[in-house]
C-alpha cells in the first residue's frame, strides 16, 4: 500500500473531485491536512450546467480565499422574481438588497465554480488532484483507511472522504446498500441559451426568474457576465425515467410541454441547440441514517442527496465540506465522523425536506390553489420582502462558520 507522508491523523483520501470533495480538500488544507484527491473522470469537467450559490455557500467559499475570484466569474442577480405561467406577467418580486444578506448571491456554470476550486486546491497543494483513478474498494482498519483503486493500487491515509455523489462507492462501505431511489414523477430540461444577438423584448430580467405552472415549471437565469442564460424545464410525466446528466433529448418534446406558456418564454426555449437538450429524471432519497463507519466519512450528494427545488445541493455539499473540515481538525484523535453528523444532520435533512415541499408548491395544479398561491406572494411582496422570502429566508441567511462550532 502507498500510504501518504503526513503524521498525526492529518492525511486524507477524497474520493471524487467534484465542488463538494475540492471544497472539502481546500478547507483541509487551510488547516495544515495532507490531501489527494481522487476523481475517476481523466479531466474534471462539467457538461453544460449552471448553479445558484447562495449566501450560506458564498460566506464558505469567501472564507476559503475564493472571495475575489467569485466576484469577478460569478453572475450576480438582482433578486427571485416569479412570472405568470402563460401570460409572462411579472408577480412576487424579491431583491436582494432587501434581505440584509450577510454575503453575495451568485449564478455560476457549474465547471466555472469547479475550476476555481481546482486551481486553489492545485495552488495550495501542487499536485494533490489525481484523475482517471477510479475507486473500486474502501477498508477501515484502525488506525488508518484504504481504497483501492481500479489498476489494482491501495493508497492508504487516516481518514478517507467520500464525496463521489449519489452512485457513491465510499457510501456501500459506510451504510450498505441504500434503500431504492423513488422516482417523483418529474423530469427536468435542462440547457444553455447564448444571449448574443438575442431580441431584447424576450430577454428575461436579471433576477433568478421562475414560471410555475400546472404541473410543471421553469427557472432561468444569467451566467458569465449574461453571456448565457441557463433554463432548467422540470414538468410532471411518467414516460421517462433515464436519470443521466448527460442523455440527450428531443427538443420537439420539450417545446410540446411549454406550448401554450408564456410566449416569450416559449420563445427562449426554443432557441436551445437541439444538439444540446438534456432531459433526465428526478429520483428522491433518504438522508442517510449512517453517515461515517469507523474512518471513513460521507459528503453532500453521497450522504444527502438534493431534489433542485431549492438550489441546494451545492451549497449543502460545501457547508459540508467546512464543517467535515473543522470536526476533523478539532476532534482528530476521538471521533470527527459523530461530531459533524450531530452538526449537519438537521440541518440537511430540513432543507431536503423543502426541497419536496417546493416541488409541490411549484406545480399546483388546482387554477383556485394556484391562484391563491401567487397572489399570497404578490402581497407578501409588497408589504415585505422578508415575509416574501421565508421559505429560503433561513437558508440564506445561515452561516455555517459562526453555526457550527464542533
Amino acid at each position: 500500500m502507498v500510504a501518504l507522508t503526513n503524521p498525526g491523523n492529518k492525511d486524507v483520501l477524497i474520493v471524487g473531485g467534484g465542488i463538494g470533495g475540492l471544497a472539502c480538500a481546500l478547507a483541509l488544507i487551510r488547516r495544515g491536512f495532507q490531501v489527494q484527491v481522487l476523481e475517476q473522470t481523466p479531466e474534471i469537467t462539467e457538461i453544460g450546467a449552471a448553479l445558484q450559490i447562495s449566501p450560506n455557500a458564498t460566506s464558505v467559499l469567501q472564507a476559503l480565499g475564493l472571495g475575489d475570484a467569485l466576484a469577478q466569474t460569478g453572475f450576480r442577480p438582482e433578486g427571485i422574481l416569479s412570472h405568470h405561467w402563460r401570460s409572462g406577467r411579472h408577480m412576487a418580486r424579491v431583491r436582494f438588497d432587501d434581505l440584509n444578506l450577510h454575503s453575495p448571491y451568485y449564478h455560476l456554470h457549474r465547471a466555472d465554480l469547479q475550476q476555481l476550486l481546482l486551481q486553489a486546491v492545485n495552488a495550495a497543494q501542487p499536485g494533490c488532484v489525481r484523475t482517471g483513478q477510479r475507486v473500486m474498494a474502501v477498508q477501515s482498519d484502525e488506525p488508518r483507511a484504504s481504497v483501492c483503486l481500479a489498476n489494482g493500487e491501495w493508497l492508504t491515509a487516516d481518514w478517507v472522504i467520500g464525496a463521489d455523489g449519489i452512485h457513491s462507492h465510499t457510501r456501500e462501505f459506510v451504510a450498505g446498500s441504500p434503500a431504492p431511489a423513488r422516482f417523483t414523477g418529474n423530469v427536468a430540461w435542462r440547457g444553455l441559451l447564448p444571449t448574443a444577438g438575442m431580441p431584447d423584448a424576450i430577454k428575461p430580467p436579471a433576477y433568478a426568474n421562475i414560471w410555475m405552472g400546472p404541473g410543471a415549471h421553469v427557472v432561468m437565469y444569467y451566467i458569465r457576465g449574461g453571456e448565457y442564460l441557463n433554463f432548467v424545464a422540470v414538468t410532471e410525466t411518467d414516460t421517462w425515467q433515464e436519470e443521466s446528466w448527460t442523455q440527450r433529448a428531443s427538443l420537439k418534446d420539450m417545446l410540446r410541454d411549454y406550448s401554450d406558456w408564456d410566449p416569450a418564454l416559449f420563445d427562449l426555449l426554443a432557441l436551445t441547440d437541439p444538439a444540446t437538450c438534456y432531459r433526465w429524471a428526478l429520483f428522491d432519497r433518504d438522508v442517510l441514517a449512517q453517515w461515517w463507519r469507523d474512518r471513513v466519512i460521507l459528503l453532500g450528494d453521497a450522504v444527502h442527496p438534493m431534489l433542485p427545488f431549492l438550489a441546494q445541493g451545492a451549497a449543502m455539499a460545501i457547508e459540508d465540506a467546512w464543517v467535515l473540515a473543522q470536526c476533523l481538525d478539532k476532534h482528530s484523535s476521538g471521533n470527527p465522523g459523530a461530531a459533524y453528523t450531530g452538526l449537519r444532520r438537521e440541518r440537511v435533512t430540513r432543507v431536503q425536506q423543502g426541497a419536496r415541499n417546493n416541488m409541490r408548491l411549484f406545480h399546483r395544479r388546482n387554477p383556485l390553489v394556484r391562484g391563491l398561491r401567487d397572489a399570497a406572494a404578490m402581497a407578501a411582496s409588497v408589504v415585505s420582502p422578508q415575509l416574501a422570502a421565508r421559505r429560503v429566508g433561513w437558508i440564506y441567511h445561515y452561516r455555517v462558520e459562526d453555526a457550527e462550532q464542533a
